[in-house]
């Protein structure tokens, strides 16, 4: 520059436009990265590639743009107003809105493809109310104490089908056998017998 601030840095961030000396009308943009107060030497962030600058080039500085406000509303660097117009398309980068929501199609979970055929998660549930099951299944320490009652079993819900083979003979070897009635019987047939010659005598 002929002309320029003694500071360091004091134009990074603002546009140039060049002005090709050579010609009526070629011309330039650019922004500034760098500035040497003492040499008034001004670095372009990315050479502007569309004719070769002299120093004798007439060059123009621009204020940086900055908004600070939408609608007179201050906003911050994050901040783009309190809503935002979308407009509803199916293309790359595109977003289906119907009645304001988002149509999402559920295709992964976690890198895993979910069955599409049977309308089911193609994935392990590991976790009921924050408690895990052992791999993934249901297992004797995933059901809490007491949880299943007779209220929770339909009326005939065990019958014969749902009892093993040997099931009554398991129950029977924990009863009285027909012998061991017999037996009995022919005890209590005795002690009547012994009775009844005590009150003979």
């Amino acid at each position: 520059l002929t002309n320029g601030s003694a500071d360091n840095n004091a134009y990074v961030g603002c546009v140039v436009y060049v002005h090709d000396v050579a010609s009526a009308v070629q011309c330039c943009m650019g922004v500034v990265s760098a500035y040497t107060g003492s040499t008034k030497t001004v670095t372009l962030a990315a050479d502007p590639g569309i004719f070769t600058m002299a120093a004798t080039d007439n060059i123009c500085i621009l204020p940086r743009a900055n908004v600070h406000a939408f609608g007179g509303t201050a906003v911050t660097g994050r901040d783009i107003g309190a809503s935002v117009l979308l407009s509803s398309g199916t293309g790359t980068g595109q977003v289906t809105l119907t009645s304001g929501r988002v149509n999402a199609d559920l295709t992964h979970i976690a890198t895993a493809a979910v069955s599409t055929s049977t309308a089911q998660l193609g994935v392990n549930v590991v976790n009921a109310a924050g408690t895990a099951w052992g791999s993934g299944a249901i297992t004797a320490g995933a059901i809490a104490s007491n949880a299943i009652t007779s209220a929770k079993i339909a009326t005939d819900a065990i019958g014969a089908a749902q009892l093993a083979a040997d099931a009554v003979a398991e129950i029977q070897s924990g009863l009285a056998t027909a012998a061991a009635l017999a037996t009995v019987d022919g005890i209590v047939d005795d002690i009547v017998a012994d009775t009844n010659e005590l009150q003979t005598d």
